[in-house]
């Protein structure tokens, strides 16, 4: 057992390596790459969340929110896959400014915790 799973880690080692080297020396056939499979990535996402809007049970802004955010998920999907091109550098883009929205928001949610916290009164020592 043990043998077959240090074996695998071997194989997934030597595969991450010889990725990383094509990575470096091609990176525009990698970027190209990254950006088809975030496209079918998306396309696989989007159908999901549009047929999630027709299942039943759920309240109509449930309904309706699945399926925004699929048809938005298939149109990013279509994008990608017209012109791969400038959706390389759209995603570089975009998950920057993801980031700095996101680091924002952590940042603002960190200090309102914190200040929360400071404002629960604390226990006192009961005198022995």
């Amino acid at each position: 057992m043990f043998r077959s799973v240090s074996s695998s880690l071997l194989w997934r080692g030597l595969l991450a390596i010889a990725v990383g080297i094509v990575s470096v020396a091609w990176p525009g056939i990698t970027a190209l790459a990254l950006t088809i499979w975030v496209a079918v990535w998306a396309f696989v996402t989007g159908f999901v969340e549009v047929a999630m809007a027709f299942r039943a049970g759920q309240a109509a802004g449930e309904r309706a929110m699945y399926g925004l955010t699929g048809l938005v998920s298939i149109a990013l999907g279509v994008v990608l896959a017209i012109r791969p091109d400038i959706g390389a550098l759209t995603l570089a883009t975009v998950f920057g400014l993801f980031s700095i929205v996101y680091g924002i928001t952590a940042v603002t949610l960190g200090i309102q915790a914190r200040r929360v916290v400071q404002a629960i009164p604390r226990p006192t020592r009961a005198a022995a």
